[in-house]
């Protein structure tokens, strides 16, 4: 199944893989091909992770402290966050409401990204609408 991130979930990725480069060289592209692997269980068996409210689940990466939180549509994975599990638990809530505020208003394919490699690594771009 093809999978989208939502833009800020996108930066979170960023930010964590400049993150764990800068406490190691190396660390930072462990850490994306670890969250890769995760969002790829997640496309083969999207239904397997526990339901943290009524839409969205959530699955854990292996290696590191983080979390995959996303939610199936008809076509798609939408990654909503990618969630340091130290973090306030709830954060992220506030993207939900923002699909709830514009579903039927605007085309909210803007605010995901498309799937490219870099590097050898499937990461995403933000995908703009001008």
């Amino acid at each position: 199944m093809k999978f989208q991130f939502h833009e800020i979930a996108e930066e979170e990725l960023m930010s964590a893989i400049g993150y764990y480069e800068s406490c190691q060289p190396g660390l930072g592209l462990c850490f994306s091909e670890e969250v890769y692997a995760t969002i790829n269980r997640v496309c083969e068996f999207p239904l397997a992770w526990e339901l943290i409210d009524s839409k969205t689940r959530r699955c854990l990466t292996n290696r590191f402290p983080y979390g995959v939180l996303y939610r199936i549509s008809e076509k798609e994975i939408r990654i909503m966050a990618i969630m340091n599990l130290h973090r306030k638990p709830g954060y992220w809530k506030n993207r939900i409401q923002e699909l709830k505020k514009f579903r039927g208003k605007v085309d909210l394919t803007g605010a995901f990204t498309e799937r490219h490699q870099l590097g050898g690594i499937i990461l995403d771009e933000t995908k703009r609408k001008e």
